[in-house]
């Protein structure tokens, strides 16, 4: 008997790892913040949700980032996927690149979700992420 894939126990999440032309990620800030299993409060993410019945996950990266912190974003590729070791979800990081320099619009559509966003450098990321960082994308920043 076949196992059973663990994307179809879980939700399926995906996240956009976006850098910009001054190498810097982007981050958001979650209004509602979700509690982890081991009691960790998940405050600062990569722009991302849900990915819809229908969507691929590029699909989905393109229209979260965009509701979330207004930014076009081309996605490049999948740098990891996991299970959430603290948040019961699984999740995809898509490594994207912004279509322009600039925020296309300025009011961000799901101001239910998230409080605004910033741009970091990436060595700053697990300063502000209050869960574990994903492996794939330590490794993808060269981080040990």
């Amino acid at each position: 008997m076949k196992a059973k894939d663990p994307k179809d126990k879980h939700k399926r999440i995906a996240v956009g790892v976006v850098i910009n032309s001054e190498g810097k990620v982007l981050i958001a800030r979650r209004i509602d913040k979700e509690k982890g299993s081991d009691g960790s409060t998940l405050c600062w993410v990569f722009p991302g949700g849900v990915i819809e019945n229908g969507e691929t996950k590029f699909d989905a990266v393109k229209r979260e980032v965009f509701e979330e912190t207004g930014y076009k974003v081309n996605p490049l590729k999948e740098i990891s996927s996991r299970k959430h070791p603290q948040i019961d979800v699984f999740i995809h990081y898509i490594l994207a690149e912004l279509s322009g320099d600039s925020k296309v619009k300025d009011q961000i559509i799901d101001r239910r979700e998230i409080g605004g966003s910033l741009w970091i450098r990436p060595e700053e990321l697990e300063g502000y992420f209050t869960t574990k960082l994903d492996p794939g994308v330590k490794k993808y920043f060269g981080f040990k």
